[in-house]
């Protein structure tokens, strides 16, 4: 029971100390998945999540930039032309709110396929390659023969 112990108290220290500096790491740590999820809700939105604003916001600007263009472009060309019998047909050109959506979802597109990749870029620019940092965690197990086993492990 005291070995047993002895060994819990020595395992919690040693695991303690990596356990500050992986927090530390993971301060500049961007999840390309999260940066995914964010880019889904919003065009842009996983590169500026990740750090790359300059992209993000060119993305952002492309994709609401295409849509306002288009449905200005169509609205302002909308139009009826009616003859004596009231017999009525819409002239509006809906090309130019298609071409503009079309440039929308291009980009937003582009942005989801490309926000893990950017989160990837900035944890390298980091020195954060490799995946999430390694966790350190304690073990103990039960052993057949009813011995008690302690030990750590290490998660990538």
């Amino acid at each position: 029971m005291t070995r047993t112990l002895l060994h819990l108290i020595v395992t919690c220290v040693v695991s303690a100390a990596p356990a500050a500096a992986q927090r530390e790491a993971r301060i500049g740590y961007k999840d390309p998945g999260t940066a995914t999820l964010v880019s889904l809700a919003i065009p842009g939105g996983g590169q500026l999540y990740s750090g790359e604003t300059g992209r993000g916001a060119a993305l952002l600007g492309v994709s609401l930039g295409g849509v306002a263009l288009g449905v200005s472009a169509t609205v302002s060309s909308a139009g009826v032309s009616c003859d004596e019998a009231f017999n009525c047909q819409d002239d509006t050109n809906y090309l130019p709110m298609a071409l503009g959506y079309a440039v929308f979802l291009g980009s937003w597109i582009y942005g989801v396929i490309d926000a893990d990749d950017s989160a990837q870029r900035m944890n390298a620019r980091r020195g954060l390659v490799g995946g999430f940092p390694p966790r350190l965690s304690p073990v103990i197990t039960a052993d057949p023969q009813r011995a008690t086993r302690m030990g750590l492990s290490i998660r990538f």
